[in-house]
């Protein structure tokens, strides 16, 4: 049925489905066959396999990237290096034979690649092997990823706009990404806005594993999106200690802040007054959901440290059920470096903190010198035994029974009246599977076109709504 549809009804429906299916529609028959050839060419193509890509821009006018490219089977050969584009809707209609042949040349230069691997052979670089009087061809970017699985990506040095630019891009494509991290560090700063965008966005939904920003001014907002409760927060740089002391409401697996301020005696135990709206300390608050905190080169603003104040800040705590072990982790080798290791359990969690202190005789003994503070969740999860009330067990104890004759017969007995009930309401095996076979066979003899007649229908229905 489908072969006597119109030409233009076939090109809608190749544009609504993904290139394997126009693929599988192309080998239906050779007018399937010329129509994907003359207009998705792409689904045509061969899929290239790449075991990671780094992308970082160029040129922020031009929307130019640069793409270091790994090949799966390139083991011994270094990466290649593609500069890739993002057209416009108006560039792309003017520009679309001179990208489809340079992503035809990527293809020939791959396959090459993929030959002398295994000849064990010198290759030249992309630029060699296509340049044409010095000029090295620009890629589309949709082009390049349309026909890609990549292992692993990581976008680096892009800022908030190039960002969305390049992830826009790459959702419009049928690109299958299995990892995925974000490394742009000072480049990139959320807001408020960005956290719609991250929770539609295809490239945001699952595996992002990694991401680095430069500051986190909304930490609440930020790192609780449900879509990366499994991603590793980085901050480069966090100077604001409230913003430092709501970190311990996120929702992440871990949470990481290079250089910052802290006060360190209100994150980690602050009175019910000194508490605002938004924030909860440390060990009373009990929906922590980030496993693990990290934070290096902290300067703790409540003024000159002292060891025993923050002894007895948590022997003050006992009250409310919280005890603390410490054992000192210093180095005799190294006096200006102090390291304790502090073990809190509370009502809810258990906690491993280490604190790292480093003096210098050059310091202003005023301020409060640098730390490396370390928290760990130390929780285990006890799996739920059944234990029976003693009461019941004792009158199972009591309860009087059965002789041996007596009991074989009574189950002698359920088995009588259990046997014909289930001869007559269950089938047999045997009539299970044939009735198997048969429905097998009728899915296998069933054409290949009917799903195709589907995606029809869908567009049918999509015209006459608009």
């Amino acid at each position: 049925m489908i072969n006597n549809l119109p030409s233009e009804i076939v090109l809608k429906i190749c544009h609504h489905v993904d290139f394997e299916e126009v693929y599988q529609l192309a080998w239906t028959n050779r007018k399937m066959m010329s129509i994907v050839r003359r207009n998705v060419p792409m689904a045509l193509m061969p899929v290239l396999d790449m075991s990671s890509i780094n992308i970082s821009p160029i040129s922020h006018k031009n929307n130019i990237y640069l793409i270091k490219a790994d090949f799966t089977f390139a083991i011994s050969y270094d990466s290649v290096a593609v500069i890739v584009q993002i057209r416009d809707h108006k560039e792309i209609k003017s520009s679309e034979n001179e990208d489809l042949k340079n992503i035809r040349d990527f293809h020939k230069y791959y396959r090459y690649r993929r030959d002398l691997e295994l000849k064990d052979q010198s290759v030249e670089s992309w630029e060699f092997y296509v340049a044409n009087n010095g000029n090295v061809p620009v890629l589309e970017l949709r082009w390049f990823f349309a026909k890609t699985n990549i292992d692993g990506i990581s976008i680096n040095r892009c800022d908030r706009y190039q960002l969305w630019k390049l992830l826009d891009a790459i959702d419009s494509t049928c690109v299958n990404i299995r990892r995925k991290s974000l490394e742009c560090g000072k480049y990139l700063q959320f807001e408020l806005e960005d956290v719609a965008k991250i929770g539609k966005s295809k490239f945001m939904q699952n595996g992002i594993s990694y991401i680095r920003v430069e500051t986190c001014p909304h930490p609440i907002e930020t790192l609780n999106i449900p879509n990366l409760k499994d991603t590793s927060w980085s901050i480069c740089k966090l100077d604001n200690e409230n913003l430092m002391n709501k970190l311990i409401q996120a929702a992440s697996g871990y949470v990481s802040v290079d250089k910052g301020k802290i006060k360190i005696f209100e994150f980690i135990e602050a009175s019910d007054k000194n508490q605002s709206r938004n924030f909860k300390n440390f060990l009373r608050f009990s929906k922590i959901k980030t496993n693990e905190f990290y934070m290096s080169d902290i300067r703790n603003v409540e003024g000159v440290w002292s060891w025993d104040a923050f002894n007895t800040m948590l022997d003050g705590l006992k009250k409310d059920e919280i005890t603390y072990t410490v054992s000192d982790q210093s180095d005799e080798n190294n006096p200006q470096l102090v390291s304790k290791s502090y073990r809190i359990k509370t009502p809810n969690k258990e906690w491993s903190i280490s604190l790292e202190l480093e003096t210098d005789q050059l310091d202003d003994p005023e301020i409060s010198p640098k730390f490396q503070i370390t928290i760990n969740d130390q929780t285990r999860e006890e799996p739920e035994q059944d234990q029976q009330p003693q009461e019941q067990q004792q009158n199972q104890d009591e309860a009087p029974q059965p002789e041996q004759g007596q009991e074989q017969g009574q189950e002698n007995q359920e088995q009588r009246n259990i046997q014909p009930e289930h001869n007559q309401n269950q089938p047999r095996e045997d009539e299970i599977i044939v009735e198997r076979l048969q429905q097998q066979n009728e899915n296998e003899q069933a054409p290949n076109e009917n799903r195709f007649l589907d995606y029809f229908l869908q567009v049918i229905t999509f015209l006459s709504r608009n």
